[in-house]
């Protein structure tokens, strides 16, 4: 979906908000496409709408818990991680993100756990293959 093009996603995206405004992944998908394109702060705007929608959906609070990452606020991170891993346990990538936000805070011993359980979920799946 976002592999190699997020600005046609990201038009896409749109395009599909435009016509449904109510749609909770379509907004999440949005985020992934503005953060892939570096727009830290519109993805987490997005997730913060996606929530809105579906107060559940994993792949919102990944999305937004990475862009935090990247904006420098790992407490932020940790925290919509956290969430991401509670509305889904199975997620090796909300593990793994969750391991280089503990890892940045210091602790490499819980960093390390979390690869741990990256690992032995698969390879890293993103949020919504489950």
């Amino acid at each position: 979906m976002l592999k190699g093009d997020p600005e046609r996603a990201l038009g896409d995206f749109n395009q599909a908000i435009k016509f449904n405004s109510g749609n909770a992944l379509a907004c999440a998908n949005r985020a992934k496409a503005k953060e892939a394109k570096g727009d830290f702060s519109g993805a987490i705007a997005d997730c913060n709408q996606a929530l809105k929608l579906n107060p559940r959906l994993a792949v919102a609070f990944g999305t937004r818990g990475r862009s935090k990452f990247k904006q420098g606020d790992v407490n932020g991170a940790i925290s919509d991680l956290d969430l991401a891993i509670q509305y889904n346990p199975r997620s090796a990538i909300a593990y793994h993100d969750r391991a280089e936000a503990r890892q940045k805070k210091g602790n490499p011993i819980e960093a390390e756990a979390h690869l741990d359980r990256a690992a032995k979920l698969g390879s890293l799946l993103t949020y919504e293959q489950f």
